[in-house]
């Protein structure tokens, strides 16, 4: 068991006596008593809108979670990291309920209605810090991958700042909630600090705003954000697909078009990589014996430049082009030889792809010395 930590950090000698009753009442309760004691206390704080007695109040109540998980640990043995994150969301779970219980504004006085002919109540915020301490502690669990739980967080997180968001049509959880400008403000600041942090990648951001609907000015937040994250790298990959789309015009095409090109896309993807592994296979990449590829028989190596050639729509996928220029000072043995090894190459890649029928590969070598044109081609029955 380790060394008993007081729950109030009292020192008797300099303490008045409401915090040294506060110290030794607390200290003997039980975890769960504590918990419900400081809970009371938070929400009659609340009522008087004491924000800097709630905001110490919330403290307390995340640090009683984190003894009583800790406590539960060492008796059983448990590990430390798995008590701490059952305490954060059991913590997450509690304070999520509380922050509705909290009053959303307080009077600050009256003004005179000309439409109601008599003077109405003017209100502003309150508690802002106590809030954004706890919406500080609950975006925390708010992570890059769509999974439930963190759906749940940030749909919560938005609420706060933009209450009923989520909420159906016919809910009237939220009605009459009121967000102040700077409550907002310290809001999207969380969100900027949670998506900026390194933790959400490009890719992980733009899953985010893709499949989750979300107010206008959070949007723009994780926009700038993904920005950031990937970079100038980004910005390029994001121009040349833009570029790559245009013509195909996405957001007036049906979805039947769309799903189309999806497939395509994909078919045509699958292909180009099968013919990279055909280039590496003639041109590997640290090829430790690249000396011995000028003599004729002692390597499978296919010396010269190496291109290629896709059939044109409708028949990508069935056809391909494989053409080596030879060195200039390549002699015709060596020559004929290189020519030699790319049609093996060639005959071997097409014998793989067995659920491609119909493939023709055709293989053009020119060049050299003696201004050679050797071709041949192959083809998936």
């Amino acid at each position: 068991m380790s060394d008993h930590q007081p729950f109030l950090k009292v020192e008797p000698s300099i303490a008045g006596y409401r915090d040294i009753l506060a110290q030794v009442f607390l200290e003997h309760l039980p975890e769960a008593e504590r918990i419900v004691t400081i809970e009371a206390s938070l929400l009659k704080a609340a009522a008087a809108h004491n924000d800097d007695a709630c905001l110490k109040l919330v403290e307390l109540l995340h640090d009683s979670y984190h003894r009583e998980e800790h406590a539960r640990a060492e008796a059983t043995d448990k590990l430390f990291g798995e008590a701490m994150e059952r305490a954060y969301f059991r913590w997450c779970e509690h304070i999520e309920r509380l922050y509705w219980l909290l009053p959303d504004k307080r009077r600050t006085g009256e003004r005179y209605s000309d439409t109601e002919r008599h003077h109405i109540p003017t209100y502003g915020p309150t508690l802002e810090k106590t809030k954004l301490r706890i919406l500080d502690s609950i975006i925390r669990g708010w992570m890059p991958e769509l999974t439930d739980e963190s759906r749940r967080i940030f749909r919560f997180v938005v609420n706060c700042y933009h209450p009923s968001f989520y909420a159906s049509p016919t809910s009237k959880e939220f009605e009459g909630k009121f967000v102040s400008r700077e409550q907002e403000d310290g809001i999207e600041k969380l969100f900027r600090g949670r998506v900026g942090a390194g933790s959400f990648s490009a890719n992980a951001i733009s899953q985010w705003l893709m499949d989750e609907e979300m107010p206008q000015r959070v949007r723009e937040i994780l926009v700038f954000a993904r920005a950031r994250s990937g970079g100038w790298g980004l910005a390029k990959r994001d121009i040349r697909n833009a570029e790559l789309l245009e013509p195909f015009d996405p957001d007036n095409r049906s979805p039947q078009a769309v799903h189309l090109f999806r497939a395509i896309s994909e078919k045509i993807k699958e292909f180009d990589q099968r013919v990279a592994k055909l280039l590496e296979a003639m041109q590997p990449k640290n090829y430790a014996a690249s000396w011995e590829s000028d003599k004729i028989g002692a390597s499978e190596y296919v010396r010269g430049t190496i291109s290629v050639t896709y059939g044109p729509l409708p028949v990508v996928g069935r056809f391909v082009g494989v053409q080596v220029a030879l060195e200039d000072k390549c002699p015709e043995e060596l020559g004929r030889d290189i020519f030699g090894r790319a049609r093996r190459h060639i005959e071997a890649w097409v014998k793989d792809q067995r659920d491609w029928p119909g493939l023709l590969v055709s293989l053009t070598v020119r060049g050299g010395m003696s201004a050679l044109e050797l071709a041949c081609s192959a083809e998936r029955k």
